[in-house]
């Protein structure tokens, strides 16, 4: 009898040892998914037109400053563009992000068409192109190639991407880490449970421009010969399909495409040297219904999701109506990267906006939240939930952060434990937000991370690179268990909730929960769902 109990015993401990074998090397809880960050734009770009030059996903790419205009750097503008990648493969391993949704996006050329009186007072044309170079993430020779439209947006992406489908699986300098390009959920599972020192990389485009589109080649195409330029947005699109597994793309950016409007997104120096303006009130054209059809259809390669940041008011009116009349409202609504305004009804701030005038800095005066219209409306955030969509928080406070949020991180002392609190009070705002919108527990599951680090933005000076992606867990956590306690001082003339109103909203769940959800498992969920 004791040798059969000893049997049993031995096969037990064998089955067990063989359970635990077969769980997923990061079956805990603590690592992190970042649905938007331009990993690749600056050693890509940076590289450009040198044959020697390869480009380096894995290190720091530092930027050259020199020949710019030196009057920025009086302004502090330079130091409102973090110099080096923040998203680079190293940092993303410190900051223990297993995936992360590359987000490729060819610089416009209308960032180097500058305004007639920038060009009349900033006259020496290889100090201005030097300095947009350092805005963008760049080198001078791609600004100037950009001002003498010698760049095809489609051959950029094409490069770009290939710069991830060739490197994949490359090991970092100390040969311990590597990174995989993921062509389906399967993918990343299966990294997920055996290669525990891999990163997941999900390739998606942000700006349809992309796809070729807003270059001269194709605006005199459009007036020429339209059928031309439908077959040319049939074929890119079908390339990219049979070639990259790209889950997601934004249908605009930052200037006009020829396929829908785009929202106002510069602001100070940066405003005052470009223009942005053409577009802003457009809705979806011809052929950019033609483009969400191609994207959306299965029949040309898998589904391309539409993420629908950057698009103007009237273009996401247009995109909602058309996914609730053709697709009976089965697609989820993806908008990657950004925040809420806090304002009720997207289709009444339209009717309601003059031209041009919706985006001015006077709206956010007053305001916690940043107003302008790239930031979600309440009746957006409504069908994102309904849809089973997904919302990406950034990580820059201008952004997220109207004139009262901002002048309270400013009245800080930095990198101070005040300064901290009032960026992940910030930080909070949007989901907190979501939730009060939805008035459910079930809207803790459509937020995630959306950092857009490396993009035209300033990031948090508290998390400055995907390196803080474990510091930010900790202080989401911590932000709850004190405002639970009644430990974090929280007025309403500071911020938008008070904390009997945050506690009610966690709908009972713990913080650690809350945190898990945000940074982990609402992306992966997503991502199973729907890659």
């Amino acid at each position: 009898m004791r040798k059969i109990f000893l049997s049993l015993f031995v096969l037990f401990g064998v089955l067990l040892f063989q359970t635990v074998q077969a769980q997923p090397a990061t079956s805990d809880t603590l690592y992190h998914i970042d649905v938007h960050a331009h990993i690749s734009l600056k050693p890509y770009n940076r590289a450009y037109g040198l044959p020697d030059a390869q480009p380096e996903l894995w290190c720091e790419q530092t930027a050259c400053a020199q020949g710019v205009y030196r009057f920025p750097n009086l302004l502090g503008a330079y130091k409102k563009v973090p110099p080096v990648s923040c998203c680079n493969f190293n940092n993303l391993v410190k900051g223990d992000v297993k995936i992360a949704f590359a987000s490729v996006c060819p610089i416009q050329r209308e960032f180097t068409q500058n305004r007639f009186y920038t060009k009349l007072f900033l006259w020496n044309r290889y100090k201005l192109a030097a300095t947009m170079a350092y805005f963008a993430g760049s080198n001078t020779q791609k600004i100037l190639d950009l001002q003498n439209n010698e760049v095809n947006y489609f051959t950029e992406a094409k490069n770009e991407l290939n710069l991830f489908m060739k490197s994949a699986a490359t090991h970092s300098p100390n040969g311990k880490n590597s990174y995989r390009v993921a062509y389906n959920y399967a993918d990343i599972a299966q990294n997920l449970a055996h290669e525990p020192d891999a990163i997941s990389v999900v390739l998606n485009i942000e700006g349809a421009h992309a796809l070729g589109t807003g270059i001269p080649h194709t605006l005199r195409m459009e007036k020429k010969n339209p059928e031309q330029f439908y077959q040319l947005l049939t074929q890119n699109v079908t390339e990219l399909k049979q070639n990259y597994p790209i889950f997601s793309l934004t249908l605009a950016n930052h200037f006009w495409n020829q396929l829908c409007g785009q929202t106002r997104t510069s602001k100070g120096l940066i405003a005052a040297l470009i223009n942005e303006r053409r577009g802003q009130k457009v809705g979806i054209t011809p052929f950019g219904y033609h483009v969400i059809d191609q994207l959306l259809s299965t029949q040309n390669g898998n589904r391309i999701l539409i993420d629908i940041k950057h698009m103007s008011l009237k273009s996401r009116l247009e995109y909602y109506q058309l996914l609730n009349e053709k697709y009976q409202n089965n697609i989820p609504i993806l908008y990657s990267h950004g925040g809420v305004n806090g304002i009720e009804n997207l289709e009444t701030a339209f009717k309601n906006s003059l031209q041009f005038k919706r985006d001015r800095s006077k709206v956010n005066k007053k305001s916690y939240l940043h107003q302008w219209s790239f930031n979600l409306y309440d009746d957006e955030i409504k069908l994102i939930h309904q849809s089973k969509g997904l919302i990406g928080i950034m990580l820059e406070d201008t952004r997220l952060g109207g004139k009262v949020a901002v002048k309270s991180i400013k009245k800080t002392i930095d990198w101070s434990q005040q300064q901290k609190d009032e960026y992940i009070k910030l930080f909070m705002a949007s989901p907190l937000h979501i939730v009060k919108v939805i008035g459910n527990v079930s809207a803790w599951d459509i937020i995630a991370l959306g950092s857009d680090f490396d993009g035209a933005i300033n990031p948090m000076d508290t998390y400055q690179d995907a390196s803080r992606m474990q510091e930010l867990r900790f202080d989401v956590i911590d932000f709850l268990y004190r405002v639970q306690q009644n430990r974090l001082a929280i007025t309403k003339e500071r911020y938008l909730f008070d904390n009997a109103e945050i506690v009610a909203l966690m709908y009972g769940l713990t913080p650690e929960q809350i945190a898990d959800k945000m940074l982990r498992s609402n992306a992966l969920n997503f991502l199973a769902n729907n890659f």
